[in-house]
């Protein structure tokens, strides 16, 4: 939902025959990149906090994670979104990294290789 506030595009319509027209996935990629302007809602006019959007993706990166213990709870994204937990880098999800398509992908090796991060530190 966090991804759909910051952009304005709703998450629901994937199509899996090409990876990079489902909008998590774009998403993922952009944050790892450093380029989460480029997700933010156009009708905002680039007229935000860009600290506050970077911290908000890289949360909503770490809530859409395949498996279950690697998401953060509510409370610590509350606490994320309010600056209380520093965010690290989220890696790619597995259930993301599976819609690439082979030979094909939109991820450069450094990207999709990056190890598992602890997703909050104390500030």
């Amino acid at each position: 939902m966090l991804l759909e506030i910051i952009s304005g595009k709703r998450n629901s319509s994937k199509q899996y025959e090409s990876g990079d027209n489902y909008f998590p996935l774009k998403a993922a990629i952009q944050v790892r990149e450093g380029n989460v302007q480029c997700l933010l809602d156009s009708r905002l006019q680039g007229k935000a906090n860009m600290d506050e959007v970077n911290r908000a993706c890289r949360a909503a990166c770490w809530c859409i994670q395949g498996i279950e213990c690697e998401r953060p709870t509510m409370g610590m994204v509350v606490q994320m979104l309010e600056g209380l937990l520093k965010v690290n880098m989220p890696p790619i999800s597995s259930f993301l990294r599976g819609l690439v398509v082979y030979g094909e992908s939109l991820l450069s090796s450094d990207i999709l290789d990056e190890g598992r991060n602890q997703f909050v530190v104390p500030s």
